[in-house]
């Protein structure tokens, strides 16, 4: 796997970005419990989603003196190179800017209003 920064601040924030060189990639965002997804240090892990396909993996709320009040919360989000289709819960962004949840349902597309 290949990996990159996205942003680190410490105490605030750090998020990676590693790869399988196919074109899956894991977004692993640990903050501290300040930072919210609103905040402007959050903005590149925000360009990101907003820029891919992605789906949530994982949301942890745990104890981590790394952090500020020592409290932090780590996100994962799977993002796709591409769209992966009605097989795969996710946030769909196409290259047409549409912006929409997809949902497994009876084996077709069930979209939900983001």
């Amino acid at each position: 796997m290949t990996g990159e920064t996205v942003v680190s601040e410490h105490g605030v924030i750090h998020a990676t970005r590693e790869g399988d060189g196919g074109g899956l990639w894991l977004l692993i965002v640990d903050r501290s419990v300040l930072c919210e997804e609103g905040d402007p240090l959050f903005a590149p892990v925000a360009s990101i989603l907003e820029s891919s396909c992605t789906s949530l993996v994982l949301v942890d709320e745990r104890a981590d003196g790394e952090f500020l009040f020592n409290r932090a919360v780590m996100t994962v989000y799977r993002s796709f190179g591409g769209c992966p289709g009605a097989a795969v819960a996710h946030r769909c962004h196409t290259s047409e800017g549409v912006d929409r949840e997809v949902k497994e349902y009876d084996g077709g597309e069930r979209e939900a209003a983001a």
